[in-house]
């Protein structure tokens, strides 16, 4: 009887779309840094406000304190320290640049848009509490924010991202060049933004820019806006990250 040669069969390859996912769970390991202390350390700025509200009482003027930068803040940095983490460790497991990037991508968007319905649905809370019976505006600190509309959780959610890949992107600059690059990138980034205002002073343009912001809603500013530096942190992210060795 003559034995039939057996041909192994290839793998099926690996869509995209499902590798990014496999990733994306792999970067949700340290989910307490990538979630805890974000929500944690703005609880606490939470708490401190109420208990300062309460204190004062009736002398307390009704508006909003900064607390809630506290989150946007903290996501930059659980960004940042995400990818000098979780570089090194993924490339390890034979997981390609574009598959982290890409997957560090869809956990940045995932967590700003989770933040931002979840801010929206304490804001509404504040309203209706009348600031939490001390009239304190923790979640709904700006005129923007001023609205029953779900359109107002793309007011949350385009600025953190714009936080988020502002953070990827200081991760893949440190990550590639080191404390010295960040450094340098901040010393640039000082002398281009005051070259740019220089310039709008010297031509006397500072009442143009005025008008045009004037011009604008805060909201289109918030969320149409801001998607524009957003996608250009994104990009320069992937750009520093594909050439940097783990």
């Amino acid at each position: 009887m003559t034995a039939v040669p057996v041909t192994p069969t290839a793998a099926a390859p690996i869509s995209p779309v499902r590798r990014t996912l496999t990733v994306s769970r792999v970067l949700y390991l340290n989910w307490p840094m990538a979630l805890a202390f974000p929500l944690g350390i703005m609880a606490t700025s939470f708490i401190i406000n109420i208990l300062i509200f309460a204190a004062l009482g009736d002398a307390a003027a009704e508006g909003g304190t900064g607390g809630l930068a506290s989150l946007y803040i903290v996501q930059l940095i659980v960004c940042w320290q995400g990818m000098l983490q979780n570089f090194a460790f993924s490339v390890g497991l034979n997981v390609t640049r574009r598959a982290f990037y890409a997957a560090s991508v869809l956990v940045a968007t995932i967590q700003s848009v989770g933040y931002a319905v979840f801010l929206y649905g304490c804001a509404l809370v504040e309203r209706a509490t009348d600031g939490w019976g001390v009239h304190l505006h923790f979640f709904d600190p700006l005129p923007v924010t001023h609205s029953f509309s779900p359109v107002t959780i793309l007011v949350y959610a385009v600025p953190l991202l714009l936080i988020s890949f502002l953070g990827l992107f200081l991760g893949a600059v440190n990550k590639r060049w080191g404390s010295t690059g960040v450094f340098i990138l901040a010393i640039v980034s000082i002398f281009v933004l005051g070259g740019i205002a220089a310039l709008i002073t010297f031509l006397d343009g500072w009442p143009a820019v005025g008008h045009w912001l004037v011009a604008r809603s805060w909201r289109s500013i918030a969320i149409g806006w801001s998607l524009i530096p957003a996608a250009l942190a994104a990009a320069g992210g992937w750009w520093v990250l594909r050439r940097t060795v783990p």
